[in-house]
């Protein structure tokens, strides 16, 4: 019997992976979230393709981070937001459910806002079409807000 204190490297079928992870920002194309009011509507998603045609991806999306402007000053003004992401245009294949954050608005721009979101979610998709992202919002009151920019940090595994 061998010596079990000497490493001995043995030629087989087993394949050594490294993993790496890494943080990536990915960007919304926001340019149909404009007039966000309390009702979701999918006319108004804020889209971003994560995967191309024939690729795998693996993905954590950690956060969110959603840029409003338009916000009313006076009146019903809205103070949250809630959104929903989806795999499919129509809002029904959920991937990230209801989620509501408080807007906070500039010190001294009081029309424009933040909302974050912590996602924590892993993604794995090995399908062979294309998947995309979409973003659907609305706010807490009737009056509408406009999402000037949407970006979603996910670590990334790569092998």
């Amino acid at each position: 019997m061998a010596d079990p204190s000497t490493f001995r490297y043995t030629v087989g079928s087993r394949k050594f992976t490294r993993t790496r992870n890494s943080l990536k920002k990915l960007s919304f194309t926001t340019t149909s979230a404009t007039g966000v009011t309390s009702s979701f509507d999918k006319t108004k998603a804020a889209t971003l393709q994560v995967k191309a045609t024939d690729e795998v991806v693996y993905i954590r999306p950690d956060y969110l981070v959603i840029k409003l402007s338009g916000i009313a000053t006076s009146g019903t003004i809205a103070s949250k937001l809630t959104i929903r992401i989806t795999t499919d245009s129509d809002g029904d294949d959920t991937i990230f459910p209801d989620t509501e954050a408080t807007i906070a608005t500039g010190i001294t721009t009081n029309t424009t806002g933040v909302v974050s979101y912590s996602i924590q979610l892993p993604f794995v998709d090995t399908a062979s079409a294309a998947t995309t992202f979409y973003l659907i919002a609305k706010t807490d009151v009737a009056d509408a807000v406009d999402i000037d920019s949407a970006d979603l940090y996910c670590t990334v595994e790569t092998f």
